[in-house]
């Protein structure tokens, strides 16, 4: 091994540049140090990210792109699910695509979703976006804040249980409906989710449930009676919200006993689980949790026992505990 004709020239035990003229060495000794590759991301301003934190799933990407001189103010879009997509050819292998799923609204009852694939992560979210302002749909609100009532919907393995709540609730819902309420203007609700969390089958089954719900005056005038709501703070007075459109209501008695409006909407008499909180819980790790546990609830279960022992006929009458707690006589 030659240094410099067939191996590194070193001095001092550092490599040296081999240059054909003294020019191009001062040419690249001018030259300013490659900067190094930074080995994390560039962190997102707090606001900018999605709920997801810096992947694209909750993050905005604008409103949609303007179609002839139509303009879409006050829209904005975010990406609900965006995920790497791939299927078997036979001629080129494996093909991977970006999917995405992306929804747009303007805040004011206008709501709409599509899901577009694209060799290209950005371009995938702009098609879904575009796609999206060219399918919008109006959905009436109840005083602009909530929905008309309760209602149950399905898809394929998602089950959602939509209550209607007073203002100033809030939105107590699985992150991806959040997403979509506040696009479309909806600040008090809340969503019992059970089964899968598919992102898609939750916007489509959310979105149907929505576009079906009964208005109050559509009940009206089906049932030719007045709607009322009883509110709280309005001391539980009785507010006609909607009345039959012709103005003369049915004469034929209501005699549905089991009618309940918060369960009405729901089908087959579905009911939200409620699961109950096991109380041991936190005491069944250590033993001295579950001694210390015992002996501050050792009467538990003093008047369940009671009422078996009732039931059973073992509880001993009154005037048996009062001959034992009298004293036995000498």
């Amino acid at each position: 091994m030659y240094p410099g004709l067939t191996g590194p020239a070193t001095q001092a035990s550092q490599k040296l540049e081999i240059f054909k003229s003294k020019a191009k060495a001062e040419e690249v000794a001018s030259k300013p140090p490659p900067e190094i590759s930074k080995r994390f991301r560039e962190r997102l301003p707090a606001l900018q990210r999605g709920f997801s934190g810096t992947k694209m799933p909750g993050r905005s990407v604008g409103p949609p792109d303007p179609i002839n001189d139509y303009v879409f103010e006050g829209f904005d879009s975010k990406c609900l699910e965006f995920k790497m997509v791939s299927h078997m050819t036979a001629n080129l292998g494996r093909k991977i695509r970006f999917s995405a799923l992306v929804a747009t609204g303007n805040q004011k009852g206008l709501i709409g979703y599509a899901v577009a694939k694209s060799q290209q992560g950005k371009a995938s979210l702009r098609q879904a976006k575009n796609k999206a302002g060219q399918r919008l749909q109006f959905i009436e609100l109840y005083n602009g804040h909530t929905v008309f009532h309760n209602f149950y919907s399905v898809e394929k393995g998602v089950r959602l249980f939509v209550e209607k709540q007073p203002k100033g609730y809030g939105l107590k819902c699985q992150r991806v409906i959040k997403e979509l309420c506040k696009m479309i203007g909806i600040s008090d609700l809340r969503v019992k989710c059970e089964g899968s969390t598919n992102p898609q089958c939750l916007v489509k089954a959310f979105i149907r449930g929505l576009l079906e719900q009964e208005t109050h005056q559509k009940l009206a005038d089906r049932k030719q009676l007045h709607v009322v709501e009883y509110r709280t703070e309005m001391d539980d007075i009785p507010i006609v919200v909607a009345s039959p459109s012709g103005g003369k209501t049915t004469t034929e008695p209501f005699d549905d006993e089991n009618f309940d409006f918060e369960n009405y909407y729901y089908e087959d008499g579905k009911v939200v689980l409620k699961k109950e909180r096991d109380p041991l819980q936190r005491h069944t790790h250590m033993a001295s949790d579950w001694r210390s546990y015992m002996l501050r609830n050792k009467e538990r279960n003093q008047q369940r026992a009671k009422y078996e022992r009732i039931i059973y006929g073992y509880e001993p009458s009154k005037e048996e505990i009062r001959r034992r707690s009298t004293p036995m006589e000498s």
